[in-house]
């Protein structure tokens, strides 16, 4: 079981079979209504455990390397998206010259 938006996850799912992935605060929330608030590895794969097991989770289905590599190039994308869309920005504010010949080139 994982916590948060690991890579970890991705890579050891040709490892590991069953892998579910949890809201950290959520299995903060669990281990805390079991009257564990000690924050060590094993006592949070112990709890990881009893949570699995408790609320009878469902494995989480890893992506293959394609799915990931399509995932990384969108995430890239919006990137560009965003640095295009500041530069129009900067663009219409810019008032010397200079400046909006180097944001237009």
């Amino acid at each position: 079981m994982l916590t948060g938006g690991s890579n970890l996850g991705e890579n050891a799912g040709s490892v590991l079979n069953d892998i579910q992935q949890v809201n950290p605060r959520q299995a903060r929330q669990f281990a805390e209504a079991m009257g564990r608030v000690a924050k060590t590895d094993h006592l949070d794969a112990e709890m990881l455990a009893r949570m699995g097991s408790a609320l009878q989770l469902k494995p989480t289905q890893t992506h293959s390397e394609a799915q990931a590599d399509l995932r990384e190039l969108l995430v890239f994308r919006r990137g560009l998206i965003k640095d295009r869309t500041a530069a129009k920005t900067r663009l219409k504010t810019a008032r010397q010259k200079m400046l909006r010949g180097l944001l237009t080139q």
